[in-house]
């Protein structure tokens, strides 16, 4: 009896480790840095690992191996450029985004714990401002922050962000 309530407290214990909490102003605050980007349908690309997966829509319409394999390294040269991306949620509600071109757009942020939405407000460097809504959002293991990014419009373009938490 000892040994099947230990399994089942171990197997909690792991459940609860793993399992997803809802994003809160207090959780987000902090350095974060993309860990992996996900188009859905067409290629995920894990930024850590620098690796790269595409689905067989995209094998298709590459028409060969060797098509592929130049698109796959062409695609895998502008992602990797997410290494040098980040972002800073702050704990007084302003945020800012640092670009691959190390371009920096400040800002405010709020976040929607109801609808797991976190939404941002910023300037970017031509003096145009930006809102964008990061829908799905939640936190992840111990150090991830997940959402999904979209169009204003609702005209596609979706793209699901992991950020990790930058040491």
């Amino acid at each position: 009896m000892k040994k099947i309530t230990a399994s089942l407290l171990f197997l909690v214990i792991v459940l609860a480790a793993g399992a997803q909490t809802k994003v809160t102003k207090g959780n987000v605050v902090g350095k974060w840095e993309i860990y992996s980007v996900d188009v859905p349908g067409q290629v995920h690309y894990n930024v850590d690992k620098d690796s790269i997966a595409v689905s067989d829509v995209v094998k298709q319409a590459a028409g060969s191996a060797a098509n592929l394999e130049m698109a796959l390294n062409i695609v895998k040269q502008q992602f990797a450029m997410f290494k040098k991306v980040n972002f800073q949620f702050n704990a007084n509600g302003t945020t800012q985004l640092t670009s691959p071109v190390d371009e920096v757009e400040k800002g405010t942020y709020t976040v929607d714990e109801k609808n797991s939405t976190i939404t941002t407000s910023t300037i970017t460097s031509k003096g145009q401002k930006q809102n964008t809504t990061l829908t799905n959002a939640k936190i992840s293991g111990a150090n991830r922050l997940e959402f999904t990014t979209a169009k204003a419009d609702g005209s596609g373009g979706e793209v699901h962000l992991v950020l990790k938490k930058a040491k």
